[in-house]
């Protein structure tokens, strides 16, 4: 994104009460996307969800299931095949903070498992879908 974006993400994560230039409140839309996140908890079979958006999507849930006040300190970082947040489905709270999607592996207890292996690193039964 150019310039001009990038000031206008800036002031939209700067001041979450305010709307910028027309733009959703960033408290609303953080309100708006637990919302359908919670709903999706409760309406999904047991297993992994994978939700796709958009990095303020992201950054406004991170914020929201980590305790933290809105800003844009928590936004993803750069990454080549896009950025990635685990959450634990039962308490919401995150296993990290935003990381490439690169960087996942199996062997890490906190990340997306690709593909399918059947088993959470707890040893519980998983739920997965494939992406091609």
């Amino acid at each position: 994104p150019g310039p001009a974006f990038e000031a206008l993400a800036n002031a939209f994560f700067a001041d979450p009460e305010t709307s910028t230039q027309g733009w959703e409140r960033a408290v609303d839309a953080q309100a708006r996307i637990t919302a359908a996140i919670d709903r999706l908890n409760a309406a999904a079979p047991p297993g992994d969800i994978l939700v796709v958006g958009h990095g303020a999507v992201g950054t406004l849930l991170y914020c929201a299931r980590a305790g933290l006040p809105i800003s844009r300190t928590h936004d993803q970082g750069p990454g080549g095949g896009g950025n990635v947040i685990t959450y634990d489905r039962v308490s919401g709270a995150p296993f990290s903070r935003w990381k490439a999607m690169e960087s996942l592996s199996e062997s890490h207890s906190d990340s997306l498992e690709l593909p399918y292996s059947g088993q959470s690193p707890s040893g519980t039964s998983r739920h997965s879908s494939e992406h091609t």
